[in-house]
């Protein structure tokens, strides 16, 4: 749950969860728990600042197959403890080792690509602008490769 002020919101996944206080710009915390062992984690958002940084976040999907399943897809973003705690989960579902970045990466990643979507002249961002923005925030494996 992201909290904002006596307001609160539901995001789906870890990006979403994100991405509710990168959007509105906003003091947050988000309160959640461990993909594999359901403990309580919070993470902390002061102006542009992820204050609290208890874990990681597992894509289990890479981008191109996002669409496919977008319920699995949001299903498989999670927080999680440490990378341990990926590994058991990952056992546990079944799931594949996608990617494991740090919080403060998925943290830039949902402002960067909230950064205007209030504005009114939004647009979907392009494949090329996707990738682009993979390469800024270092990932670069096969894993974030956008199909041409």
């Amino acid at each position: 749950m992201v909290e904002i002020g006596t307001r609160r919101w539901w995001g789906n996944c870890v990006w979403d969860a994100l991405g509710i206080p990168a959007l509105l710009k906003e003091d947050a915390r988000v309160v959640t728990a461990c993909g594999c062992c359901h403990e309580a984690m919070t993470l902390e958002i002061q102006g542009d600042t992820l204050l609290k940084i208890p874990g990681v976040a597992h894509f289990a999907l890479p981008p191109r197959a996002w669409w496919h399943d977008v319920v699995l897809t949001r299903g498989t973003m999670l927080l999680f403890r440490s990378e341990e705690h990926v590994e058991r989960w990952r056992h546990l579902w079944r799931q594949p080792r996608g990617a494991i970045i740090s919080l403060e990466q998925q943290w830039r990643l949902a402002q960067a690509w909230y950064e205007d979507r209030l504005s009114f002249d939004w647009r979907r961002k392009t494949s090329e602008e996707i990738q682009a923005l993979w390469r800024e925030l270092g990932f670069t494996s096969s894993f974030w490769a956008l199909p041409r």
